[in-house]
């Protein structure tokens, strides 16, 4: 099967004329989630469809498993469909746009169109971890005081937030094992994690373009401009 880099929720909103409100939702943190990206070609680029269980269910272990990928390609007329889930978000609380497009029932799981991911031709080649992708939306993620935040830090001084742990690769993380993820991980050389509770709320806001990179385990953490 054909393997991308995923925007594991490079997701939530996309920059469209489509865009029907603002909308905030809480208790975010360990919120179990499901992805259908749909990707076609779009002249030297890869443009994938993003749809997530987010605000309509947890994305039931049965319903997941049974859905037929391949029944999707053909229907959707796809280069490929990416089966991005489960995942936890780890923010407390998100503000986005939602779209006008009505839910959509995906073999009996409902999901709503959050984004498209524009990708390029190298990540057909395999995922690509530690490699910074960006994606079009506007989102507001908030984490709480008194909450532990993980984090990812560049070679260059560049600090990502763990935004949404993954189970694709290691279906057992737990989200109290990731005090210890970086145990875990593969790190190149110069990157860096680690853990920090928070003394102050934290924003991480993306208001165009949301720059995120993965881990080898393809948990999901977006740069943090602020870096307080």
């Amino acid at each position: 099967m054909l393997r991308l880099v995923i925007a594991g929720s490079f997701l939530l909103s996309a920059l469209a004329p489509s865009v029907a409100d603002e909308r905030e939702a809480a208790g975010m943190r360990d919120r179990r989630y499901c992805e259908i990206l749909i990707v076609r070609r779009s002249g030297l680029s890869l443009n994938a469809d993003v749809y997530n269980t987010l605000g309509l269910n947890d994305c039931p272990p049965a319903q997941w498993a049974a859905i037929d990928a391949a029944k999707i390609k053909k229907e959707r007329d796809a280069l490929t469909i990416v089966m991005n889930g489960p995942g936890h978000f780890m923010m407390d609380r998100v503000v986005m746009e939602l779209q006008t497009q009505p839910p959509v029932d995906f073999q009996g799981l409902m999901m709503r169109y959050l984004a498209v991911l524009h990708l390029g031709w190298r990540d057909i080649a395999g995922r690509r971890p530690y490699t910074e992708h960006k994606v079009s939306r506007r989102t507001q993620f908030a984490f709480d005081a008194g909450k532990p935040v993980y984090e990812l830090t560049s070679p260059s001084g560049e600090r990502y937030v763990l935004q949404s742990y993954s189970q694709i690769v290691d279906p057992n993380l737990r989200m109290a094992d990731l005090q210890n993820l970086g145990g875990k991980l593969k790190l190149p050389a110069g990157w860096k994690f680690s853990t920090r509770v928070l003394s102050a709320p934290l924003e991480v806001i993306a208001t165009g373009v949301a720059r995120i990179v993965q881990d080898d385990l393809q948990n999901t953490y977006q740069f943090n401009p602020a870096q307080p």
